[in-house]
């Protein structure tokens, strides 16, 4: 019941926001820093604008980095979110948050279940490829003075470790543990709504539900 149509960050800098026809944005993995800069300060304006008419926003992975107001990723972040991400490996910077490629298991929280329209709390085997540990922002404003919070929805119940250096990460101290973490989070922003994943449920033999009833909570 959706008509999906596959935009640019060209096209967003244009202005096809603007256009109409457009309810949610969805930005997908890959790489937040690149995508903001693919967006330029043009195109996540226009990003901030959309939302903040109404619009939704949905982050995965690399697109919830994007929404954050992480430091690290300043100017290449647009602000929808109070949120950055946590550096679990602290201990080696040159692989920061560096956890790997794996399956993750996540707990909704009761908002979750209501946003996901499930009453299923445990959701096992959801992708999980080195996707941001969400936590809130430090010093950082969202650019919406009037919203400044996000709820969660769902934390990790697994690990995925990659092996730095001869260590397995969750091995290396309670900073680097992935249970208990926040793996999906919304919050408004304007007159609109932003929720973002950490993990990938949009991946195939995923929990498809949860980005449909996602999509239509936005």
């Amino acid at each position: 019941d959706f008509c999906v149509v596959r935009v640019s960050g060209w096209d967003i800098a244009s202005g096809v926001l603007e256009w109409g026809g457009i309810d949610v944005l969805i930005h997908p993995g890959g790489e937040g820093v690149a995508q903001g800069r693919t967006l330029g300060l043009k195109g996540m304006k226009s990003v901030r604008n959309f939302i903040k008419s109404g619009g939704g926003y949905m982050g995965i992975c690399a697109g919830a980095n994007l929404a954050s107001c992480d430091e690290n990723y300043m100017p290449y972040s647009i602000g929808l979110i109070p949120t950055r991400t946590l550096d679990t490996t602290p201990r080696y910077p040159q692989v920061k948050n560096l956890r790997g490629v794996g399956m993750a298991d996540i707990e909704l929280t009761s908002l979750g279940k209501e946003i996901f329209r499930t009453d299923k709390a445990h959701i096992r085997n959801v992708v999980y490829a080195n996707g941001p540990m969400i936590t809130k922002a430090v010093n950082v404003k969202v650019k919406d003075p009037a919203r400044g919070r996000y709820e969660v929805l769902a934390t990790y119940t697994s690990e995925v470790a990659a092996t730095v250096y001869g260590r397995e990460t969750q091995m290396a101290g309670p900073e680097w543990r992935m249970s208990g973490k926040v793996a999906a989070v919304a919050a408004p922003y304007g007159s609109g709504r932003v929720l973002c994943f950490s993990p990938h449920p949009e991946k195939p033999d995923g929990p498809h539900s949860l980005i449909r009833n996602a999509v239509r909570w936005l």
